[in-house]
């Protein structure tokens, strides 16, 4: 799906969703806009972060660890998230 690139936690855009969160890691302000997500990326934590705990009772793949993300990654490029490997994957947009 396309990314959303955020640093701190808005609320969730309008629209459909149907977005991957990429973040520097999550807190519960963060889960509002796990409801309409299709994945998670965060630059910090592990299996037993906030995020990936979040992530894992709303069915969503996710990674965490992943230095740099928000950098990197840019909103709107299509990603994909394979949360069994740990690996993101960007398919299209632009990056920069």
């Amino acid at each position: 799906g396309p990314a959303l690139v955020l640093t701190d936690p808005a609320p969730p855009p309008p629209g459909e969703g149907g977005y991957v969160l990429v973040c520097p890691t999550t807190d519960p302000a963060w889960v509002p806009l796990f409801v309409r997500a299709k994945g998670l990326v965060m630059e910090t934590g592990g299996v037993l972060s906030h995020g990936a705990i979040v992530a894992r009772e709303f069915g969503l793949p996710a990674v965490a660890g992943l230095p740099g993300a928000t950098r990197r990654l840019k909103t709107g490029q299509t990603v994909r998230v394979d949360g069994g490997r740990g690996t993101v994957t960007v398919l299209g947009g632009q990056a920069g």
